[in-house]
């Protein structure tokens, strides 16, 4: 009679995460979870790692702490380096406020206004201005250097206590490197200042009495 092989063996339990993707704001947390077959596993027993530590970092427990706006895939990796366990963290923002403008620093205005997608209102060979892209959202505006480089760009929002607030939210959840001062002369007004990771670019918000909420980017190379 021909031998009839029965292969009856169990599966081998799979080491699973709690949450494969997930959608986080920029100063919340999450504790993954590790379980085999059902069973929880201690997440200190994996070796954790963030790609994108400006995004968030994890630490040795499985603890991820977000940072700002963006994504990055966090993994967790078996102590014999042969299981590996990945989740998409996505960091969303609260506010989508304004869109950021064109931030590409020695551009030249072709290439400024190719990216931008705002409709123009005013045009030189030193300037240029967009119509604002909502009621709140007032006007953009670029300036470029002697040789034509974009070095500096504006966003003018409306004169009221809810955009102000917004505006220092939308900053914080995308620029978490930032401080606080008051400006030397009257009106002594609060200047929130914001730094990009490369450190190659300052942001500086603030109320004025003329202009209303303008939000100030410009670049350290031009």
């Amino acid at each position: 009679m021909p031998n009839i092989s029965c292969d009856n063996k169990e599966p081998v339990p799979r080491v699973v995460v709690d949450a494969p993707e997930l959608d986080l704001k920029y100063d919340q947390q999450h504790q993954f979870k590790l379980s085999e077959g059902g069973e929880e596993l201690q997440p200190q027993t994996f070796v954790w790692k963030s790609d994108d530590e400006t995004v968030g970092t994890v630490d040795a427990n499985g603890k991820f702490t977000a940072r700002r706006v963006g994504e990055t895939i966090v993994h967790a990796v078996s102590p014999d380096g042969e299981m590996q366990i990945e989740s998409k963290v996505t960091v969303s923002p609260y506010s989508l406020l304004y869109t950021e403008p064109v931030l590409l620093w020695g551009a030249s205005q072709t290439q400024v206004k190719a990216g931008e997608k705002r409709k123009i209102s005013e045009s030189s060979p030193y300037y240029l201005a967009f119509t604002g892209e909502t009621t709140t959202v007032k006007k953009a505006e670029y300036y470029f250097s002697p040789d034509q480089k974009l070095s500096g760009a504006n966003i003018y929002l409306g004169n009221t206590q809810e955009a102000y607030q917004e505006a220092v939210l939308y900053l914080k959840e995308r620029y978490p490197d930032n401080f606080t001062y008051k400006n030397t002369t009257a009106p002594f007004q609060l200047i929130h200042s914001f730094f990009n990771d490369a450190k190659t670019m300052r942001i500086d918000f603030s109320a004025t009495e003329i202009s209303g909420n303008v939000v100030n980017y410009y670049s350290f190379t031009f």
